[in-house]
């Protein structure tokens, strides 16, 4: 019957409805009433799935804010413990814990003494609650490795050192890579030595740990059975090869096998000093900053190079903060600006970038970066003054599509891709489709850079540039004008406007067109062809 009123299906109602009546008739209550019943059930199939299906997911999610308001190191424990069933677990992780530091909730590291196999809650000192790393959480490391460390501890207490670890705890179910990840990840660091030193040596621990088992196992353990007393055998001296790591190590491991810096963030060091110059901080980042240039410092934290189909490089920039994370595009004008050794991952910049909306999403473009050097703590090549969007005079110009220039794969005869809304266009326009433009053809530099960002609007966007065009027209003059089009493929067009006299009032005019669909630049003086 559920199946029935949840799919709709009129044939099975039919079905049921005789099933229902006839039950209601053998049970004594009758069959008018089963009828009767039945009518209030069936048209009820037509709003049932809906209404239960909304009504069951409202109660979850009243639920689960109650809990995370009134419960939210249990709630965000529940959380992170579901993690684990994640296909990118790391990447959940790291945005629970990140909520986690906006509700002011410690999350502290794995730790053979204290972690279970998942993460936990666990009580501070003064009384807080706090939340602990599970050792099973470790990249690599399994719940089999986790099981027989957690045991040995709980029935004769903490691990006192190294060598008390390697004694006692049960290591059947791990391996060297196993030690080696939980080394790596800080969850041996209580037990006396350096993590490199561990890291380098975890072939030799684990052997040290299985020989230790197999004495258990055959009874040798324990030695001269006299006056009713057992002496340990003794354990050889564990000498181990030390390995010093630098502390920017120890965090990239960090990242790696737990998918957040646990320790302390490789940024914090920095950060007061990032401060006095940024405008926000990437927690900041929301639909709000739509249309504006904001100023960001944080640290890359990956790198990802790629090419716009006209085989132009650009990078995508994992960028974050001690707040958050953020997607950066760098452009390839921006790229050849500031050279390629300043978006290696690992740097820490200031950022100027524009925030504009793509497919309802903030989308935020580089436009001028300075380096942070961490020796000397001090930003390098920052002048604030000169962190306005400047046109680049220099730029690469396309050669002009010859006119009409067709193919018959649909492409100019140079290989120029046509844009969908007509901007890219070599032929003959039309005032009713799209705005005749020019590609560049001359070296003078632009008075007046415009740039639109196409959308998925092709009547808007052609709109756009006829408004954009009529304000040129209304401005007779001899000053070059340059449009540069970013389309939707991360691809970059370049046109030759007609001339217009150049003023403060015709850039405003056209910045009040564009509002957060493009950009406008004047250059500080005129072109001596003017």
């Amino acid at each position: 019957l559920r199946k029935a009123c949840g799919k709709k299906i009129r044939e099975l109602i039919a079905k049921e409805r005789e099933k229902f009546v006839e039950g209601c008739e053998n049970t004594g209550y009758g069959r008018d009433l089963g009828t009767a019943w039945f009518d209030i059930i069936e048209p009820f199939a037509d709003y049932a799935f809906n209404k239960s299906h909304s009504y069951g997911y409202g109660y979850v999610a009243y639920q689960t804010a109650y809990l995370k308001a009134n419960y939210p190191v249990q709630y965000m424990t529940a959380v992170l413990r579901l993690t684990r069933n994640s296909p990118d677990t790391h990447a959940r992780i790291a945005a629970a814990v990140a909520e986690c530091s906006k509700l002011e909730i410690q999350v502290l590291p794995p730790d053979v003494n204290k972690s279970h196999d998942n993460f936990t809650v666990e009580r501070l000192a003064d009384g807080d609650l706090a939340i602990r790393f599970g050792l099973g959480v470790v990249k690599n490391v399994g719940s089999g490795a986790v099981e027989g460390i957690v045991a040995a501890r709980e029935e004769s207490g903490p691990y006192e050192d190294i060598e008390d670890f390697c004694k006692r705890a049960d290591l059947s179910g791990a391996n060297s890579r196993s030690i080696e990840h939980l080394a790596m990840a800080g969850a041996l660091d209580m037990l006396g030595q350096q993590r490199g030193t561990l890291v380098m040596n975890a072939e030799r621990l684990i052997s040290l740990a299985r020989r230790e088992r197999e004495l258990r196992d055959s009874g040798q353990s324990t030695m001269f059975d006299l006056f009713g007393g057992e002496v340990d055998a003794p354990m050889p001296a564990l000498e181990l090869e030390p390995h010093q790591v630098t502390s920017e190590q120890m965090l990239a491991w960090e990242k790696e096998l737990l998918g957040v810096y646990v320790s302390e963030h490789p940024f914090r060091s920095a950060a007061a000093e990032i401060s006095r110059y940024v405008s926000h901080s990437i927690s900041d980042v929301s639909m709000e900053i739509i249309g504006q240039n904001i100023t960001l410092g944080g640290m890359v934290s990956s790198v990802q190079a790629r090419s716009t189909r006209d085989g132009r490089k650009f990078y995508i920039l994992n960028f974050e903060d001690l707040s958050g994370t953020v997607e950066l595009t760098v452009w390839n004008d921006v790229i050849e600006s500031h050279g390629e050794e300043i978006w290696a991952e690992g740097q820490v910049l200031i950022v100027s970038v524009e925030a504009r909306e793509r497919a309802d999403r903030v989308n935020l473009s580089v436009r001028k970066a300075a380096r942070f050097d961490r020796a000397e703590g001090v930003v390098v090549g920052f002048a604030p003054e000169q962190w306005q969007v400047e046109a680049k005079k220099d730029r690469p110009r396309r050669r002009p599509p010859q006119q009409g220039g067709g193919h018959p794969n649909g492409r100019p005869s140079n290989g120029y891709p046509t844009g969908k809304n007509g901007y890219a266009s070599g032929g003959p326009t039309t005032e009713a489709s799209s705005p005749a433009v020019s590609p560049p053809i001359n070296g003078d530099a632009a008075r007046l850079v415009i740039t639109i960002y196409e959308t998925e609007n092709e009547v808007h966007d052609q709109a756009l540039l006829r408004s954009v065009m009529s304000l040129l027209n209304d401005a007779p003059g001899k000053d070059p004008i340059r449009l540069i089009v970013h389309d939707a493929e991360g691809q970059e067009f370049e046109f030759d406007l007609p001339t217009a006299n150049v003023d403060e009032r015709l850039a405003e005019s056209a910045r009040a067109v564009l509002r957060t669909n493009g950009t406008v630049v004047m250059s500080a003086a005129r072109s001596t062809a003017a």
